[in-house]
């Protein structure tokens, strides 16, 4: 009897918390995603420029919001310094993680386990441009008041899916 009541109890509580806080799906229109990824840049985006190497660029920029983005373009070695366009690979690290992945084997002694430096490697003998942005919240973007963990705990516990979306999105804004 004593395991029943308990059980019932364990399942109302969790019910509850479900119809509070879990997540729901909900419709997203077109026109809803297109305003969600509208902006206006700012004139000027205080691009600023170091080389690292002969084919190797560190950036930063002012974002449409006035947020600070930094990456890296890595261009092919057998680049022709011409007006004729290449195409570019846009590399985006996995969460928690940094634009330098897609770069580097390993950072800080621990191994790149995505191994996004390989196809950075494939791309660049293929004559592809590479371009990658820290995300929201990563790298040197890191905000020690809002971790991503913080940000996933909350989406999964509470409900609170905002902060996650308007990382991703502003992301690719910023991109």
């Amino acid at each position: 009897m004593i395991l029943i009541t308990i059980g019932l109890v364990v399942l109302v509580i969790a019910t509850s918390w479900y119809s509070v806080y879990g997540l729901k799906p909900y419709h997203v229109s077109s026109q809803d995603i297109s305003e969600r990824y509208s902006y206006v840049q700012p004139d000027p985006i205080d691009l600023v420029q170091s080389q690292l190497d002969s084919c190797c660029y560190s950036f930063t920029y002012k974002s449409f919001d006035g947020e600070n983005v930094n990456g890296q373009l890595h261009l092919p070695a057998d680049i022709k310094h011409t007006a004729e366009s290449i195409p570019v690979l846009i590399g985006m690290h996995a969460m928690g993680r940094s634009h330098e992945r897609w770069f580097k084997d390993s950072i800080g002694g621990r191994k790149t386990v995505e191994n996004t430096h390989k196809i950075t490697e494939l791309a660049l003998k293929k004559g592809y441009a590479v371009v990658a942005i820290d995300a929201r919240k990563h790298g040197k973007r890191k905000d020690p008041k809002q971790s991503v963990n913080n940000i996933i705990s909350d989406m999964h516990r509470w409900g609170k899916r905002e902060p996650y979306e308007n990382m991703l999105v502003d992301t690719v804004k910023d991109l």
